[in-house]
Order: structure tokens, then sequence, then C-alpha cells
């Protein structure tokens, strides 16, 4: 009997380092379908905070300065030269270490983007117009990621978990039907501080009271210290695990209870593991980001470089040769407006990996605090039917449609009657015997 030989010290490091699978994450998140969900998420952000800056409530800031700005117009990836980042690795290799170093915050630029709407709703001098103008950037978010946001952590959950793809369409779908899920899992939590922020206002108007009301309140101010001891536990799980929520949804196709829970119990059941996830997807999120950046700077610029041999130098030098660079074009010549517009493009797709790589990893990360918390084994993960099918379309014949073919409609027209090597009289077995293996003699 054939038995599979098993060797006991293979992958034994990721038994005893689990860690190590976030070292997976970047082959994951460099998958193009899952930049494009980014890069289509990011898009429909900055096109809804641009229709949001016009309505009448909207602050009376400049748009472009307060954050509505396209996905090529981002600021937090560098807009130097490939070139001269390559040289600095050969010529000094401590300062393009330096050069990765202050590029932490690049993963988390999608927490950036999350909490700066909910900042906002907790001031105390905001006005109603300025927190009904958070209140919409804040649902018009969870509605974007929710959605593409989602499909990502789906596709990432199924590929991590049984080494499986789940195509595009599918992960859009699956996202679609739970978006009110991914949509009410962050909100939970900012009802629940609402309700002890309006239990301690009514403390307040109590206070009002005329002799008694302030002996009573500062009495028993313990009880908004209490009040406010809650909404802080509640925040600091908000801030730091909203993302969980997301994982927990695409993985184990359950609803917005499930994913706050769990949530809030990963980070406070396992806070110093949960940090030491973070360091590292950090530290390593900000090496492969400067890498893609590195390679699209040297698409770019040697593509440019390529071209501009041929044009000439006149018509070369108007040509844009590197990333999120702020130089206007020349609007009366068209080779270079054109350019402009793949350049933006390819400045699309470079954040949208920032992106694609925030969803890959908090997912991952979930498996990593769901497997240290409950035991849960890291190939465990929600699977539909539905999913289990190609996105290509079933090929033509018997197996597509899973009907015994017509024979006599199959050889109308065909005066060879010789073409099977099995005959004429084997035709009624040929398709039970056609999906069995050949036998070994």
């Amino acid at each position: 009997m054939d038995e599979d030989v098993v060797n006991p010290g293979a992958f034994r490091y990721r038994q005893l380092f689990p860690w190590v699978h976030l070292f997976r994450t970047f082959g994951i998140a460099i998958d193009l379908r899952k930049i494009l969900l980014a890069t289509l998420g990011l898009l429909a952000i900055s096109a809804g905070n641009m229709l949001f800056w016009e309505l009448p409530f909207a602050p009376g800031e400049d748009s472009t300065s307060a954050g509505a700005r396209w996905p090529w117009e981002e600021s937090f990836l560098p807009s130097g030269s490939a070139v001269g980042i390559l040289d600095q690795l050969v010529v000094d290799p401590w300062s393009f270490l330096n050069q990765i170093s202050w590029q932490w915050h690049l993963v988390l630029q999608p927490v950036k983007e999350i909490v700066e709407p909910i900042v906002p709703l907790f001031g105390s001098s905001q006005s109603w117009s300025e927190t009904a103008f958070a209140w919409t950037q804040l649902l018009w978010m969870l509605c974007v990621w929710g959605l593409f946001g989602g499909a990502i952590s789906r596709m990432v959950a199924v590929q991590f978990a049984r080494d499986d793809r789940v195509g595009t369409l599918a992960a859009v779908r699956y996202s679609s039907k739970r978006l009110l899920a991914f949509i009410a899992a962050p909100l939970m939590p900012i009802v629940g501080i609402g309700v002890f922020w309006l239990l301690c206002m009514v403390a307040g108007l109590f206070g009002r009271i005329p002799v008694v009301g302030e002996v009573v309140v500062g009495a028993l101010w313990i009880i908004p210290l209490v009040f406010g001891l809650v909404m802080s536990l509640i925040l600091i799980g908000l801030a730091v695990g909203w993302p969980l929520m997301y994982a927990t949804i695409s993985a184990e196709g359950s609803d917005a209870f499930d994913g706050l829970s769990r949530s809030f119990s990963y980070v406070y059941d396992r806070p110093w593991y949960y940090l030491w996830l973070a360091i590292l997807a950090m530290a390593y999120g900000s090496i492969v980001t400067v890498f893609v950046w590195v390679v699209a700077s040297l698409l770019m610029h040697l593509t440019t470089w390529g071209v501009s041999a041929g044009l000439g130098e006149a018509a070369a030098s108007t040509l844009p040769r590197s990333l999120f660079a702020t130089a206007d074009t020349d609007a009366s010549q068209i080779l270079p407006v054109f350019v402009r517009g793949w350049r933006h493009a390819l400045e699309s797709l470079v954040v949208g990996f920032v992106y694609s790589y925030f969803w890959t990893v908090t997912t991952v990360i979930y498996f990593l605090l769901r497997k240290s918390d409950d035991a849960t084994e890291l190939d465990e993960v929600f699977v539909l039917e539905s999913e289990q099918e190609d996105d290509l379309l079933p090929l033509v014949g018997v197996a597509a449609s899973q009907q015994p073919a017509d024979e006599s409609t199959v050889n109308e027209g065909d005066d060879s009657k010789d073409q099977t090597p099995s005959g004429s009289e084997d035709d009624g077995n040929s398709s039970a015997d056609a999906g069995k293996p050949e036998s070994n003699p």
C-alpha cells in the first residue's frame, strides 16, 4: 500500500512561530484583482468626497487641502527618483534603510482615512454642520470599504486558509450580501459610546437643579467616571480592532455582532500578541511598499528614457519621468497629457497596493489571533458552494451540461463509423467509462 512519507520536521517553524505567515501577505496582496478592487474603492471615496464638499453644511475650507484628493494626488508616498533610491542602496545602504524606516506610516494610511471622520464626532466644540459632515464622510467610507474591502478580505481569507482562489465577482457578491454587517459592525461601538454619553449628559442636566443638583452630582461623580471608563474601553477596542471586524465577517460568514465580539475579544485577550503582529506587519509593509514604489518608478523612468531617445530632446523634456510629481503638464501638447494620464493610472495602482496589503495583513492577523485565542486551525474558513465554481464559462459538452449525449445527433451526417477505437458495440458504456481512471496493469 502506497503511503505518503511525512517529514516530522517539515514546516515545523510555522507551528512554533505562527507569525511567520505574515511574510506570505506580500504574495497575496500583489494580486492585480485585489489591487484593482482597492483602487476602485479609492476612486469611489475620492468622488464621494468631491461631492460632499458641495453640500450646504460642508465646512468652508478648501477641499483640496482638507483631504478631498484623487489617489494619484496622495502625498504619503515619496515623490523622488527611483534611480536616486537605488543609488543610495549601492553607495550608502544605511541611508537606504533610513529611507524605509520613515515609511512605517504607509500601512496605517487606511486607518487614518477611517479615523479622521470619527475624531470630530468626539469634539466638544464641533458645530452641528461639522458633525453632519463628519457623519456623511464616515458612512460613505464604511459603505465603500464594506463593499471593496470586504471583497478583498474575502479573497484573502479563502486564499490564505485553503490556498484557493475566489473570483472577483464572487467576492463582490459576498461582500454586497453582507454589506449591512460590514457597515453595522464598526457603527455599533459608536452607538454604544453615544448611549453612555447621553447618560453622562443626563447627570449634567441633573446638576442644574438649584442647591442640591451640584452637590448630588459631585457626590456621585463616580458614576459618570464609570461611564467614561466604559466609553474609553469601547473607543480603544474600536480604534484598534475595527479591521478585524471585516476579517471576521469575511472568514466566518457571520454577522455584525460576531464581528464586533470577536474583534473586541481578541484585542483585550491577546493585546501583546496583537501589538507584536501589528509592529511586524508595519515593518514588513514598509519594505514591500517601498519595493513596489521603486519598481513602478523604474518602470516610468525607463519607459520615458527609452521613448525620449526617439522623440528628441525638445519633445522628451515635456514628458513626466517620476511618480507623484507635482509639476503640471502643458495642456497644449497632446502627448504629455496622455502620458500623464497613464502615469496617474500607475500611481493609483501603487496606492491601491497599499490598501490591498492593509486588508490582506489584517485578515491574516485575524487568523493568527483566532488560532492563539480559540485554538482554531488556520485552514478553517467559511466557503460557499457557489464560490467553489470557476468564474470561467464551463466547457461545452457532456461535462458542462451533465446530460447524456444524443449519439444519433452527434453522428448525424458522419459517414465514418470507425472513429472511436471502442467500436459501436461499446457506445452504450462509453459515457459511463469516460470518467473512470485508467487502471494500472
